[in-house]
């Protein structure tokens, strides 16, 4: 039995060889068969790029829903993607005050009513009169702009009236009015000291 198991250590390495060399020939004669060239790699090219953009998307009453203003926009058509550069983005909620979204970068994902808005992400919803805004900055959100759903998967700074809340992630959702944050504190500001 050791005499068995020692052919077997001797000729492992041999084997392994063998079935790189066997599995290196097979991937060779696909590719240069074509087989492999039947589904090509799609090129993700610019088709269009455009300056100082502003667009505007009204919703099925007629009424103005978003607005987006961005200083480049690069479009890409094998999937439908553009890249925006320096943006703005104003959502027009049917119920209560817009929200505005200023952005280094803005991703739209083709068909999907999808933004991914990258680098320095602020954004700022007012609030009702005597109020001071609410102010969220991020490194990353992605806005499902049809639902009012937004994902931020990097840490978050919320503030409003001097009360700071740092959280990991924030889920929240426009229609539902509900925002959802995970690993979240909140810093109140300190009251100011009587003066005697």
């Amino acid at each position: 039995m050791a005499r068995l198991s020692s052919y077997l250590d001797a000729w492992t390495p041999v084997a392994v060889v063998l079935s790189l060399a066997i599995a290196t020939t097979w991937l060779y004669y696909l590719v240069q068969d074509g087989v492999l060239s039947e589904h090509p790699v799609r090129v993700h090219e610019t088709d269009l790029v455009m300056q100082s953009v502003q667009s505007q998307q009204m919703n099925d009453q007629g009424r103005l829903h978003y607005a987006l203003k961005a200083q480049q926009m690069q479009h890409y058509a094998d999937d439908d993607s553009s890249l925006y550069q320096q943006v703005w983005f104003t959502e027009y909620p049917d119920k209560g005050l817009p929200i505005n979204i200023i952005a280094d970068r803005a991703i739209r994902l083709g068909v999907e009513d999808q933004v991914v808005f990258l680098g320095h992400v602020v954004l700022t919803q007012p609030q009702p009169k005597g109020m001071k805004p609410l102010i969220i900055n991020t490194p990353q959100l992605i806005v499902f702009v049809s639902s009012g759903v937004g994902i931020a998967t990097y840490p978050v700074k919320a503030q409003q009236e001097g009360t700071i809340i740092e959280a990991q992630t924030m889920l929240f959702n426009r229609e539902a009015q509900r925002v959802e944050l995970t690993h979240a504190h909140i810093l109140y500001p300190t009251p100011a000291s009587p003066h005697f």
